[in-house]
Parts: C-alpha cells; sequence; structure tokens
C-alpha cells in the first residue's frame, strides 16, 4: 500500500543525502507537531518492517527539485523538518488489539492538542488522519493571525495486516495535504483525502 520498493529508495536516498551533509538535525521530540511512533504496548521492535526517518537534507533536496516545476509545492516542503514512517506487520490474532491502540492513540493526541482531520475509511485501511494547530506571531501591526497547522499525524491498520504511522513535522498547508502524500508516496494518506473530496467534505 505505501509502495515498499519506492518508500526504501526513499529511505536510502534520505541515508545518503544525510551522509552528504554534516549539519546538526534539530531535536524533534521538542517539536509541537512530533508524535513518538516507536514501539510500545502491544507493537514490539519485532513487529517493525520500516522505519524511515526523512529530514532537512533530503527534504531540502526534495524541495529543489520541485521548485522549478512546481513552486508553490516547493514552498510546502521546504517548511517540514522530517517526514516520519514507521511500518509494522501485525499476525492476524493481534489485528483488533492494534485497531484499539490505533483509537488509543488518537484519544491520547486528542487530549493534547491534536485535532481530528481525516477519517481514514479507503481500501480497507482504518484509522485517522491528526493535525496540530499552534497559534501564529501577530503580523508586524500587532493583528492577530490565525492557528496554522505545524504537524500531521496519521495512523492506520490496513486489511494485510501492515500499522502504518506517519508523521509529518513542520508547517503544512492543510489544502496541499494530498499533494505532500503524494510526493512522498503515502497512498493511504492521498486517498483518504482524495475520498473526502468526492464525498462533499471541506478541506
Amino acid at each position: 500500500m505505501l509502495g515498499r520498493r519506492i518508500v526504501l529508495a526513499l529511505a536510502a536516498a534520505a541515508l545518503v543525502a544525510a551522509a552528504g551533509v554534516g549539519a546538526q538535525e534539530d531535536d524533534l521530540s521538542r517539536h509541537p507537531g512530533f508524535v513518538d511512533f516507536n514501539p510500545r504496548g502491544v507493537l514490539t521492535e519485532d513487529d517493525l518492517e520500516i522505519r524511515i526517518s526523512v529530514k532537512s537534507p533530503l527534504i531540502q533536496l526534495v524541495a529543489a527539485a520541485a521548485r522549478a516545476g512546481d513552486p508553490e509545492l516547493a514552498d510546502v516542503v521546504d517548511k517540514l523538518k522530517a517526514v516520519e514512517v514507521h511500518v509494522y506487520a501485525v499476525d492476524e490474532e493481534r489485528r483488533e488489539a492494534v485497531r484499539q491502540d490505533i483509537s488509543r492513540r488518537a484519544r491520547d493526541l486528542g487530549k493534547s492538542g491534536w485535532t481530528e482531520a481525516i477519517a481514514i475509511r479507503v481500501r480497507g485501511a482504518r484509522g485517522s488522519v491528526l493535525m496540530r494547530l499552534q497559534d501564529a506571531p501577530p503580523t508586524p501591526q500587532g493583528a492577530p493571525q490565525a492557528a496554522r497547522p505545524v504537524g500531521l499525524a496519521a495512523m492506520y491498520l490496513d486489511d494485510k495486516g501492515e500499522a502504518v504511522f506517519v508523521n509529518i513535522v513542520g508547517e503544512i498547508d492543510a489544502a496541499q495535504i494530498g499533494r505532500l502524500a503524494a510526493k512522498f508516496n503515502l497512498d493511504v494518506l492521498s486517498e483518504a483525502v482524495e475520498e473526502r473530496r468526492r464525498s462533499g467534505d471541506p478541506e
């Protein structure tokens, strides 16, 4: 569902980019849009199939590559701090427990200031997409500005028994979620946005 070969190629590119850049990364755990999706509870380290951490070096390369053909998307990508993807293999006996765990994680995020943006109900996947909003600083003239999304968390279990957790860290244009998902090969997230659009729900 994630296009595994593409995702693995993305991970390899991330390692190459990181190796070529000596800049010290920020501590993502301090960012309000970061979510810790490391194994815990019903999911263990042994279940972890794929872990991808795409940070500033590769994100800057993606933004630069997109700028000539799609400067609007390049500006969106350039504001990101990281894209984190964890994929866990779940045997059939534990799938209901994992569904409950995903629901519990979503509730916990809701209690800590995250808001559900999309309920994923496509191609057998069940889960949620949540966004973290943060008040924007006032304009130079002192006028207040609307809160802006600074993080996205997607959690779902598909019909093949893969539990997928995605965290996009950084300032996000809510109208561009589908294009961001397509850019980073997050297929089910792109489909959830499209399904929402077809159903007539507002962006």
